[in-house]
């Protein structure tokens, strides 16, 4: 091949590349256009949507949900040390009380740590409760505020950004979940607007930034199905009805009522085998 037809295919070959080369930027841009509203929909599911219905369930149901496993754990604890009482006395050995609660307390170990957690989430959503609640007007400046952070240092969509700014998204997110609109303005402040910077050389680099985008939105639309598949959101309609809510606290004083009878067999039946 001449220099000359070697200089023209070249010439050819850059023309057929460069529409290849803007059409991949113009997807890129797209899909990170689209990015921050999934996450934006995804983080108001988590953080607020789902956060004021266990609010609202925990409110009307949460305290006797906290008791039936208090009388559970009871009932279980009662059962297993009649067990053990019963060994000791198969063996011709007379119980020791101590030991037998040593290991009571090594075995529901696990279960008391539980039980903390349920009251603790309980008395936490009691507190957010009686916070005050943003208007409408505010939300939407939240909202607003809060995708213009999520453009400017999601990590995800900015893979470059320093720790002090992780540090800093970090923060807004927690802002975000508590309604915090003066704190998500200062934070706004103090970000940049994100700029559309695409850096790369090669159609090659180009697809694997388009592929790496397209898997983060798969990756999203999964996180808010799997959101909407579970507690809370699985309770959106049931929780404000009165109805099944009546029937949830009646279902849990029922459960309530079998374990404390449960108990009271297991206590007599302890010390029937002591003699105390």
């Amino acid at each position: 091949m001449s220099k000359g037809m070697k200089k023209d295919s070249e010439k050819d070959s850059n023309i057929i590349l460069v529409p290849q080369f803007e059409e991949l930027k113009n997807a890129i841009k797209r899909l990170r256009a689209e990015i921050p509203l999934l996450l934006q929909e995804r983080d108001e599911l988590l953080y607020v949507l789902c956060k004021n219905l266990e609010m609202e369930y925990m409110l009307k149901v949460g305290a006797l949900e906290c008791q039936a496993f208090k009388e559970e754990c009871e009932y279980l604890r009662l059962k297993r040390k009649a067990e053990l009482v019963q060994a000791y006395i198969n063996r011709r050995e007379k119980p020791d009380i101590n030991e037998i609660n040593l290991v009571l307390e090594r075995e529901f170990e696990e279960y008391q740590i539980k039980l903390n957690l349920q009251y603790e989430k309980l008395e936490m959503m009691i507190e957010r409760s009686k916070r005050e609640f943003l208007s409408e007007k505010e939300n939407r400046e939240l909202k607003k505020l809060y995708y213009r952070i999520v453009k400017a240092l999601h990590p995800d969509l900015n893979p470059e950004i320093s720790e002090r700014e992780k540090v800093l998204f970090l923060q807004a997110v927690e802002a975000y979940e508590n309604g915090d609109l003066v704190r998500i303005r200062v934070i706004s402040e103090a970000v940049a607007d994100p700029k559309e910077i695409i850096e790369a050389n090669t159609s090659l680099e180009l697809n694997k930034e388009k592929n790496r985008l397209e898997k983060l939105i798969k990756t999203i639309h999964e996180d808010i199905a799997e959101i909407k598949g579970r507690f809370p959101y699985n309770i959106k309609e049931k929780i404000f009805d009165e109805d099944w809510v009546n029937q949830r606290r009646a279902e849990l004083q029922d459960a309530i009522d079998s374990y404390k009878a449960a108990a009271e067999i297991y206590i007599d039946r302890i010390r029937e085998l002591t003699g105390e």
